[in-house]
């Protein structure tokens, strides 16, 4: 990442030097969630509405019974819609075929809480990962009770993704594998694979991967829309309908809801996603080649674009946004100390008032973070692009996406 120390955080390091302070301020920055999941147990409110679906789904596959439209739901569970392809529903009933809906949200609940202490200790404690743990534990702030609370698959698979980018230059093919299956439940992970363009290998090598975790996610999805019929329609229907209209998210599309009162898939829509994305991308192709950053910290800048330019960024998945966020004051840095002391005032000012935002009114927060987030890559990418620093002399050549060779 080029310095071990940054002028911007030194600051942050006088706050953390008597030791005791470290566990007080990460549970400070964790109260927030650790407060939301015990209001719901105390209030007796229901957990896990998002995994319902799953087990609603799973009971319709057994039954015979339609997993879109009429007749989908079930009221009775207080579930979620049902926005996967069958696939999901078929895994579920199998589940519930060995273990029963009890074993099966057991075997669930277990797995989700191992996913969020997994989530929390690649943020902090994990020293594979940019930044120090003094700089990452302000990004425990993105972690809300309802991302917790809701039980929604995402959240596992973010963590599962996460875990795999620890490893991706040893084992690519782990995290080729993990993005792949989240792909299968939610398509629009396949952005994930982003970070490959960067991984230390072959050009052959890096789109083989590529394509390999596009084929294996992509293909069912694809299956199920090509053969699928009617129920391919009605899936497209209510997903549509669900993500665009009922639950847009903190992302673009909750910005649109936000910003305009609107909420839709027109023509202005998509025109304005794509310049969104195409100046996100860019933004990160000039960051990544003029930051002076090191592989490691390239894939999580460029795990969190990916994670920014879904459309429908939810509270379970900003996890892979923080350690882009400490990215981009590494990179500030190698332009100028100026530059890094401004973009580090920027982001732990954000993640600050995310953190007094999550006392208040829970998750809301995630707009002001993923405005900021996008608001630094563009900003900071100009600032580059007009006044390189000198890690641009020395460093890799403008918008190279690494190495021709092994």
């Amino acid at each position: 990442m080029g310095k071990t120390e940054l002028a911007a955080t030194a600051w942050l390091r006088a706050i953390f030097a008597p030791r005791w302070r470290f566990p007080v301020i990460a549970v400070l920055f964790l109260a927030p969630t650790l407060v939301g999941i015990l209001t719901r147990l105390i209030k007796h409110k229901s957990y896990f509405a998002d995994f319902r679906q799953l087990v609603c789904a799973g009971q319709h596959v057994a039954q015979g019974l339609p997993l879109y439209g009429p007749g989908s739901a079930c009221p009775a569970m207080d579930a979620m819609p049902f926005v996967y392809i069958p696939g999901v529903a078929h895994v579920s009933s199998g589940f519930m075929g060995v273990l029963g809906s009890g074993g099966f949200t057991l075997l669930y609940a277990a797995l989700f809480v191992l996913a969020a202490v997994s989530m929390v200790f690649t943020l902090v404690f994990d020293r594979r990962v940019p930044g120090t743990p003094q700089e990452r534990v302000p990004t425990l702030a993105l972690i809300t009770g309802s991302a917790v609370s809701w039980g929604n698959i995402a959240l596992p698979l973010s963590a599962l993704i996460g875990a795999a980018a620890v490893v991706l230059e040893s084992w690519p093919i782990l995290f080729v594998l993990a993005v792949a299956l989240a792909t299968v439940v939610k398509p629009l992970y396949a952005a994930c694979l982003l970070p490959l363009i960067y991984l230390p290998r072959s050009r052959v090598q890096r789109a083989g991967l590529i394509a390999l975790g596009l084929i294996l996610g992509l293909t069912p999805v694809a299956l199920f829309l090509f053969t699928g019929g009617e129920a391919a329609k009605a899936w497209s229907f209510q997903t549509e309908h669900y993500v665009a209209t009922q639950a847009s998210g903190f992302g673009f599309l909750g910005w649109q809801t936000l910003l305009f009162r609107y909420s839709g898939l027109g023509p202005l829509t998509l025109i304005a996603y794509a310049v969104f994305t195409g100046s996100s991308l860019l933004a990160l192709l000039v960051i990544a080649a003029r930051g002076g950053l090191d592989v490691r910290s390239k894939v999580w800048l460029s795990l969190a674009v990916a994670c920014l330019i879904v459309p429908r960024v939810m509270r379970y998945d900003v996890f892979l946004l923080g350690l882009g966020l400490i990215v981009t004051v590494y990179a500030a840095e190698a332009l100028s100390v100026r530059a890094g002391r401004i973009v580090a005032g920027l982001v732990y000012a954000g993640l600050g008032i995310a953190l007094l935002m999550n006392f208040a009114v829970g998750g809301n927060q995630l707009f002001l973070i993923t405005l900021l987030f996008w608001g630094v890559l563009v900003g900071l990418a100009i600032a580059m692009v007009r006044r390189p620093g000198e890690a641009d002399a020395v460093e890799t050549p403008a918008l190279d996406i690494g190495p021709a060779a092994p």
